[in-house]
């Protein structure tokens, strides 16, 4: 009887932990887990590295689940991108930046971004849409991306990504197709938001 006791209760607790998501995902336009992600970006590149942009991106579309950061930075006078993937929980090598940053664009800690704005300016987004049209449904934030100009002032643009009403998923032979429309935003030095038309 005790070895029935204790299989149950083995198997009861490999059924918890199978089922339960020990890897909670992040989501980018969530205000809880953008301080999360603050930490995680600090940590990853160091709150005092100076950056000239910081990308942040979804796994996927139609998802606003965190995937990765990609930001550019100067060091030792060679501008440098780097890539940090969540998902694999790797900080890639630096890379040389394919177009020199330095001279076209300022920069400020990592420490410094404001990812606070993003939930707010994705809810502002959000209702824009909603009030020039009651097509769509289902709005993901897709990508958030930071740029310093030489003024030491951040602008930002962003993807919101929505279905429309009535569109159903389709099957086309193995694949599952959903239709998607983004739309792009763009917030300025002083934080006002416009659609980027």
């Amino acid at each position: 009887m005790k070895q029935i006791t204790y299989c149950a209760i083995a198997i009861f607790g490999f059924l918890v932990v199978a089922c339960s998501n020990p890897l909670k995902s992040l989501s980018i336009n969530n205000p809880e887990d953008l301080t999360e992600l603050k930490t995680l970006l600090t940590e990853t590149y160091g709150e005092d590295t100076e950056l000239y942009t910081l990308d942040i991106t979804a796994v996927d579309h139609l998802t606003s689940d965190f995937e990765s950061f990609s930001v550019d930075f100067n060091q030792d006078d060679i501008d440098f991108q780097q890539y940090y993937s969540n998902s694999r929980k790797t900080l890639d090598d630096p890379k040389k930046a394919r177009i020199e940053k330095k001279g076209k664009y300022g920069k400020i800690k990592a420490s410094e971004f404001n990812l606070d704005q993003i939930s707010v300016k994705f809810e502002e987004a959000v209702k824009f849409i909603e009030d020039a049209s009651d097509e769509y449904e289902d709005f993901t934030l897709y990508s958030w991306k930071f740029e310093v100009n030489k003024d030491q002032k951040v602008t930002s643009y962003f993807y919101v990504e929505a279905t429309k009403k009535g569109e159903a998923t389709t099957r086309e032979g193995r694949n599952i197709v959903t239709n998607y429309y983004d739309f792009r935003f763009e917030v300025d030095e002083n934080g006002v938001l416009s659609i980027d038309q």
